[in-house]
């Protein structure tokens, strides 16, 4: 996985900082900045849609090594949640997709695999132009 690029401190080095209450792109925008990978998982909350309600590390604590995407967990809100289309992902870096998954409005989880460009999403599902519920997961199989 690349990491650290150009003046980015390295994951790990920092504490992680406290994203709940925000839009999801900015608190993934936020992490991606840093250096560092996120897992996103909807869940049911009062909040608004799109809005994060829990992290893992916790704030404050360290940021996880560069292996491990750190976890965001994401309000469906309390209402209906509307339809997303699932972007072209295969071929982007994985920075790239999952922010691409925030603005599409979809969750993104990261399994890594052997083959491919390290760092590079290989394949997802579901695949690129499916309908699927807002903040669905979609699956980045991100090669290592």
């Amino acid at each position: 996985m690349i990491r650290g690029e150009g003046d980015e401190p390295p994951a790990g080095t920092l504490p992680m900082p406290d994203l709940r209450g925000q839009p999801v792109y900015g608190a993934v925008s936020a992490l991606a900045g840093l250096g560092m990978l996120v897992d996103t998982i909807p869940a049911r909350s009062s909040k608004a849609q799109g809005t994060v309600v829990a992290q893992t590390p916790k704030p404050n604590g360290a940021t996880p090594p560069a292996s491990e995407p750190a976890t965001l967990v994401i309000s469906i809100g309390p209402g209906k949640r509307g339809t997303a289309v699932v972007a072209k992902l295969t071929g982007l870096k994985s920075r790239d997709a999952i922010r691409n998954c925030a603005v599409a409005t979809v969750a993104c989880k990261l399994p890594f695999v052997e083959s491919g460009d390290e760092g590079t999403v290989v394949e997802h599902t579901p695949p690129e132009g499916q309908k699927v519920p807002r903040f669905s997961p979609v699956t980045l199989s991100v090669a290592r």
